[in-house]
Formats: C-alpha cells, sequence, structure tokens
C-alpha cells in the first residue's frame, strides 16, 4: 500500500508537468512559426498591390504590349505618357534642375501623383540574398515604407539609363510580415537586385557597401556614365544614426531563382549573420530566435517523455489491477474449495 500512495503521488506531479511542458511549447511554437504566417499574408497584400498594377498598367493597355523573354509581357516605351514624363524626370536630376535629394523618412512627393501609377507603385524589386520582393513605390513617404520600398525624391527613376542612380529607401526592421531591408549587411559584392518595371526587368549588381551619417547627402549623387541603384536604409540595426548604403550597377546578366519563400525566410532567419555586422542587436535578436527554437525542441521532447511515462504508469497501474483482481479471484477459489473438503 505505501507504494501505492507512492505512484500516486507520482502521477499528479508527471501530469502538471506535462500540462507545462505543452503550453511552453505552445507559446514556443507561436514565437516561431507566428512571422511565417505573418508572412505569408504580407505578401500575399504586397503581390495583390503588384497584381494591380500589372493589370492597369500592362493588362490594360494591349495595343501596346510586347512579349520577350519567354512570354513576360511589358508596356511598349513608345508614346507612353507616363514614361516620357519619367524619363524628363531623371534630366532633371542629372541637370541638378529638380528638388534637392531629402531624407526618405520625411520626403512627401505629391508632385509625382500625376503620372497614373497605380497607388504610386512603379514596379517591385527582389534581392534574393535578402529574401525579399516588395513593392517598388514613387516617394519613400510613411505610408509607401509601411507596405514595401519606396525611391528618394530628387534621385533617378529606374529606366535603365546611364547617368543615373535609383535610391531605394525601406525600413530596417520586420514590418507589417515583410522583412525589408533586415539583414541588408549579408548584402556582398555581385550579389543581384532586380527591379522590374511595367516597361522591362532590370538586373543590377551589388559593387560595394559604405555607412554615411544621416546629413551626406553627396553620397547618393550621379556617378558619370554609371547606371546605378542603391540601397539605402538605417544602421545600425534597431537605432537610426547612421544609413547604411548597399551600390550596385546594372548588368546583363539574367535575374537569378526566385526569393525562397515565407516558409523558408521563417527557417533561415534563425541562423546568426555570416556576414560581419556592426548591428549588435541584430545578432542579439537572431540568437535569441535560435534560443526560442532550442527551448521548443527541449519542450517537446519533455512532451513525449511525460507523455510516455504517464502512459507506462498507467499500463503499471491497469496491470497491477489485473494481478490483484487475479490474486482476489485465486484467494477466493482457494477458500471455496477449503470449505468444501472440510464439509
Amino acid at each position: 500500500m505505501p507504494r501505492a500512495r507512492k505512484r500516486g503521488a507520482q502521477c499528479p506531479a508527471s501530469k502538471v508537468s506535462l500540462v507545462l511542458s505543452i503550453v511552453l511549447f505552445m507559446l514556443g511554437a507561436a514565437f516561431i512559426f507566428y512571422p511565417a504566417a505573418s508572412s505569408i499574408a504580407a505578401r500575399g497584400e504586397s503581390d495583390a498591390a503588384l497584381s494591380k498594377m500589372r493589370r492597369e498598367l500592362v493588362q490594360g493597355s494591349a495595343a501596346q504590349q510586347t512579349s520577350v523573354d519567354g512570354g513576360v509581357t511589358y508596356r511598349s516605351k513608345s508614346n507612353d505618357s507616363t514614361y516620357l514624363k519619367l524619363q524628363r524626370y531623371n534630366e532633371a536630376v542629372r541637370t541638378g534642375t529638380s528638388q534637392q535629394i531629402n531624407d526618405p523618412f520625411a520626403f512627401n512627393g505629391g508632385e509625382l501623383n500625376d503620372l497614373g501609377l497605380p497607388d504610386g507603385i512603379i514596379g517591385s524589386i527582389t534581392i534574393p540574398r535578402m529574401s525579399v520582393t516588395l513593392p517598388l513605390y514613387l516617394g519613400a513617404t510613411d505610408d509607401h515604407m509601411n507596405k514595401g520600398a519606396g525611391i528618394i525624391a530628387g534621385t533617378s527613376m529606374p529606366l535603365g539609363e546611364k547617368d543615373s542612380n535609383t535610391v531605394v529607401a525601406a525600413h530596417r526592421g520586420a514590418l507589417h510580415g515583410l522583412l525589408m531591408f533586415r539583414n541588408i549587411e549579408s548584402m556582398q559584392p555581385g550579389d543581384q537586385v532586380v527591379v522590374e518595371t511595367p516597361w522591362e526587368t532590370i538586373v543590377y549588381a551589388t559593387v560595394s557597401t559604405k555607412i554615411i551619417d544621416k546629413a551626406d547627402a553627396d553620397a547618393l549623387n550621379i556617378q558619370s556614365g554609371r547606371d546605378m541603384l542603391t540601397l539605402f536604409t538605417c544602421h545600425p540595426y534597431g537605432q537610426n544614426s547612421q544609413r547604411y548604403l548597399v551600390f550596385c550597377e546594372k548588368t546583363d546578366a539574367k535575374p537569378k531563382a526566385a526569393d525562397p519563400g515565407a516558409i523558408a525566410d521563417a527557417i533561415t532567419g534563425f541562423l546568426p549573420p555570416t556576414a560581419s555586422t556592426a548591428s549588435p542587436m541584430l545578432v542579439f535578436e537572431d540568437w535569441l530566435r535560435i534560443l526560442g527554437l532550442a527551448l521548443t525542441v527541449l519542450c517537446g521532447l519533455a512532451i513525449l517523455t511525460s507523455a510516455w511515462r504517464l502512459y507506462r504508469q498507467s499500463r503499471e497501474r491497469k496491470h497491477a489491477a489485473r494481478v490483484r483482481a487475479l490474486t482476489a479471484r485465486n484467494d477466493a477459489e482457494r477458500c471455496r474449495e477449503g470449505r468444501d473438503d472440510r464439509q
């Protein structure tokens, strides 16, 4: 009997341990997979915005359609009023008659709203190294930056022209499920940046990176004879004291494979940065995610262990009950046999 009471005392403790492990496991799983689910939803919204842009600017101008590169349809540049306006804008940037380059987080690009682009979207920007595809807006307003990347006022439009520098700004941290430019420090020379507009797809290759002060607008100037694109975001990660630039130049290479998708982002996002980083908070956040993953795995193992222990205890109790019942039945039969013998 004392042994039975001891087992009975262990059973509630095992159940409490199992329930606690399940709760911790569910919390850890939510911490891990919520960003993936949020990313899938956010990608759906950005894809819908890009699809709307293509429907209105490409499919909506059937008389001007041209199929190139395996059937991809683009809008013709010839006599296209929007394209001509963008060309004139680029010429104004080159001659210095356009507005001055502004900090993207304070810019209001109202003067670009009459170009006939749905919701101000000129196309998309895809960066395989960072596993992001974002809508590319005209003007880096707060509203645009909350939904994707924006072209800074006073810099060139992405038309594939020499003597141009398209400066694309995005937030540094993950926002509304999109990674934005969170992992910009992982960019390496040769990495592609692909810009798709209604008129063409332009491929840029990373040339170099640079950290500048917020007021250093000269770093964003056009480089003579070159067709450049510059990625622009806050630095260090989690702060706003500097700016991180990635300089890219147009190349004739074909776009590489598309980004691996939201689920792959959730997996590779746990890995610490492979390149050196000047953002301690970025490293801390990555290792915190790894710790969360490890704790979730440990809780999962604890759940399996507790469940197996409870299963074994249940089997032992049932076996002991059967043994006791059998013993009692045998004792009863022996008692009856003894009484029969005495009679």
